[in-house]
């Protein structure tokens, strides 16, 4: 692909909840050339990560989901790790991310290039270029 023309609009850096929230806005918006990236192994962000007993949410479960997802059967009053890992690959499967997500790969950085007005993002899997970089790392 030429350098002046960007592979993607948009790429994400993140795949917990805001990097999920930002993919389904972005294809409401009608935009599909976009990419989100995670650094773990699988996406999920927190939910993925953290394993710990006892790992759940501080806010009550039905405030946690998304406006556009919402999920009226928690087993829990504050969900547990499980049920909110379940509940992010629920909105992956149910509005089409899996094929826009790319987990094991870190963003490493990026680089703008002013005169042709899109970044440079590079990834442990090689350089991309995007419209737009938006970042909702948790960490």
């Amino acid at each position: 692909m030429s350098a002046t023309v960007p592979q993607y609009e948009v790429v994400v850096a993140g795949s917990g909840f805001g990097g999920l929230c930002m993919g389904v806005q972005l294809k409401r918006a009608g935009i599909d050339r976009f990419v989100i990236l995670e650094k773990d192994g699988e996406c999920g962000g927190t939910w993925w990560a953290n394993r710990y007993p006892g790992c759940a949410v501080d806010v009550r479960s039905h405030l946690y989901a998304f406006s556009f997802a919402r999920k009226a059967n928690w087993t829990r009053v504050f969900a547990g790790q499980p049920a909110l890992l379940a509940y992010t690959r629920a909105v992956i499967r149910d509005f089409g991310l899996a094929r826009h997500l790319r987990a094991g790969c870190a963003l490493l950085g990026a680089d703008f290039d002013a005169a042709g007005g899109y970044w440079h993002v590079h990834t442990g899997a090689g350089t991309i270029t995007a419209k737009t970089l938006v970042s909702v790392s948790g960490s």
